[in-house]
């Protein structure tokens, strides 16, 4: 019997739950419930742990082979790992990843070419029905026709005894639902970024003639490398003539919903045989409504409530939860979530041209400028007398040919206007510095000219000497930086840390993330960047023991480059970042008041910060 809950599942349910002992349906309704529900996610965590409890360690010196062993086994029946893939010959298990409707999915690596993959088992239970079996043999053929960048790559497929199982692609990343529930509501460049990547994939699945069924943010993944992947094409099916016929449409049933209700289509809802790529467009403009606001469109009710409303209310307009959003993005959005399929996007190709212009904006702006460096705008409130204005940076120097004729052009055209100037004895006409000025003969921008510390001194006690910047041990001491810097970019800090067992910070900017890059750090001397995934130093992987000695002179360096960001102290390369930037965050103690702004600080520690600058990425 399918159960709506509207308080909390029993932990009999949730338990069955782990173990894949419900109804295709009741799975389907704990999901839903547990999507929304913290509290009930953190008991069936506790009870994933039960199972997945390791022995304790021997404290014997000396193990013997025969003791490996049972260990080995032991730690392997812990994780419910089916008998037939123990000791299978290619894939070796490491780890439960998780448990969804159709069955367990498992980390494994492939013992002979020694890469990471993810191995899909549909449940025991579920295979004593035999309309299962063929739902996930359809899921395991229409994978494997799938060959996209932003669909997840099957790789085998196979039966072990009575087991089924397929192996894909391993993703090291996070799905959006966590990211928002981490991060808050994505900035519109990102979230237009991912769901344009997500409709790529669709595209390519809808020209396999196939329907996902259930998109959602958790089957979204995004790799370190900012790339969405669509996960779990296990609800889709063959579209087309197949539909007709009966086997094949039996294996949901008239009147039998599939999908997610927060995410589900009308005509979904009412019925899944009428289901075609534009129910798929509909789960991607609430996926979308949810990456923008940080909510689904009808966060409240029961289930059957939830999709009555899919068909028949409007959700809150995004404008009211959020009001920076452009009206054209909006516009997409409603589009998206039309009631009727024919208002509609008819492909996820149109939905990935209409987001083309503000998810892809910055790539289209650096590719036209390929050749120029982003300038590093300076306020003219902030120019030191005599300084000359800066407005932009030398080029990268990635076409010399271009450049040299470009610079022989002028020297020949100064020394015609020369030669006219001298016959007519008039000279030649000298333009104020700071309106021109001229080029300069090093890349690197001295930021440290540009600072006037009324402006740019946030927190603590600042000063000015002929050794720098100086701030006495206060907590949270920052300056902020002039200006913003381009894409990508070299930031260099030269410092000494007189007293203090504590932080220096190294604020940067990646994409639409600002981080700091922290030194000696935690009372544990840690060094690293924070915040990633909203975890600091002590929890996330940039994680290095790394002290500072007072009084001493060091040089830090941050290289950040598109997708990656590498930190240096005194020419060691320390810590190295990879992802587009979207998971990092400042500590709101450190903030800038800008997330485009540069910045330098000093935790309960006297420092004097030498020399700070720029330049761009060659």
């Amino acid at each position: 019997m399918v159960q709506n809950f509207t308080t909390h599942p029993t932990r009999n349910q949730l338990e069955a739950f782990a173990q894949g002992e419900l109804s295709a349906a009741d799975q389907q309704t704990i999901e839903a419930h547990l999507e929304q529900c913290k509290t009930c996610c953190g008991f069936l965590e506790t009870i994933s742990n039960n199972h997945q409890k390791k022995p304790p360690p021997s404290t014997s010196p000396t193990v013997s082979l025969a003791d490996r062993e049972e260990e080995k086994k032991s730690n392997t029946n812990a994780l419910a790992i089916p008998e037939t893939l123990m000791n299978h010959p290619r894939y070796e298990i490491m780890k439960r990843l998780g448990v969804g409707g159709m069955g367990v999915v498992y980390q494994a690596e492939h013992r002979l070419m020694g890469r990471m993959v993810a191995l899909k088992v549909i449940n025991n239970r579920l295979l004593q029905n035999s309309s299962m079996v063929d739902r996930f043999r359809l899921e395991i053929k229409a994978a494997a026709r799938l060959t996209h960048r932003n669909i997840v790559t099957a790789f085998d497929a196979e039966q072990a005894g009575d087991v089924h199982f397929f192996v894909m692609e391993f993703i090291e990343g996070v799905d959006l639902s966590t990211l928002v529930s981490r991060s808050g509501q994505l900035s519109i460049l990102h979230a237009c970024r991912y769901i344009m990547q997500a409709a790529r994939g669709v595209q390519h699945a809808h020209e396999q003639g196939m329907v996902h069924r259930d998109i959602k943010p958790q089957n979204l993944m995004r790799t370190s490398k900012g790339i969405i992947k669509v996960l779990d094409f296990g609800l889709a099916r063959l579209a087309g003539p197949q539909d007709a016929d009966n086997s094949l449409s039996g294996l949901t049933g008239e009147g039998t919903t599939l999908g997610t209700p927060d995410y589900i289509a009308p005509e979904q809802a009412r019925d899944s045989r009428q289901a075609d790529v534009r129910s798929d467009i509909y789960s991607l403009g609430c996926t979308f409504y949810y990456l923008l606001t940080g909510k689904v469109p009808f966060p409240t009710g029961t289930v059957m409530e939830k999709v009555i409303a899919h068909c028949e209310s409007a959700p809150e307009p995004i404008q009211q939860l959020r009001n920076d959003i452009p009206d054209a993005v909006v516009a997409i959005v409603e589009k998206m979530i039309s009631k009727k399929p024919a208002d509609r996007f008819q492909t996820p190709k149109e939905v990935a041209e209409a987001l083309k212009p503000f998810a892809i904006k910055q790539e289209e702006k650096t590719e036209l400028h390929s050749n120029t460096v982003s300038p590093l705008t300076i306020n003219s409130t902030n120019k030191t007398k005599g300084l000359p204005k800066i407005s932009a940076w030398l080029s990268g120097y990635q076409k010399p040919v271009l450049i040299l004729l470009l610079g022989v052009i002028a020297v020949i055209a100064s020394a015609i206007i020369f030669l006219r100037n001298n016959e007519t004895g008039n000279p030649q006409t000298t333009n104020n510095q700071e309106d021109n000025p001229p080029q300069t003969t090093s890349e690197w921008i001295d930021l440290t000219q540009q600072i006037n510390l009324s402006e740019h001194a946030l927190a603590g006690e600042w000063e000015q000497n002929e050794n720098g910047f100086h701030v006495e041990a206060r907590e949270w001491a920052r300056l902020v930086l002039p200006g913003e810097p381009p894409a990508e970019y070299d930031f260099e800090v030269q410092f000494t840390r007189q007293s203090g067992t504590q932080s220096i910070a190294i604020f940067f900017v990646m994409g639409e993330g600002q981080a700091s890059f922290e030194l000696d750090t935690w009372n544990e001397h840690l060094t690293g960047i924070q915040l990633v995934n909203r975890q600091d130093i002590r929890d996330n992987p940039t994680r290095i023991l790394q002290p500072l000695q007072n009084n001493q002179h060091y040089t830090a360096l941050v290289k950040v480059r598109r997708g990656r960001v590498e930190t240096f102290l005194n020419g060691e390369r320390l810590n190295v970042y990879e992802s587009d930037g979207s998971d990092l965050s400042l500590s709101a103690n450190w903030s800038l008041g800008n997330i485009k702004s540069l910045g330098v600080g000093a935790y309960n520690s006297e420092t004097t910060f030498h020399r700070i600058r720029i330049q761009p990425a060659k």
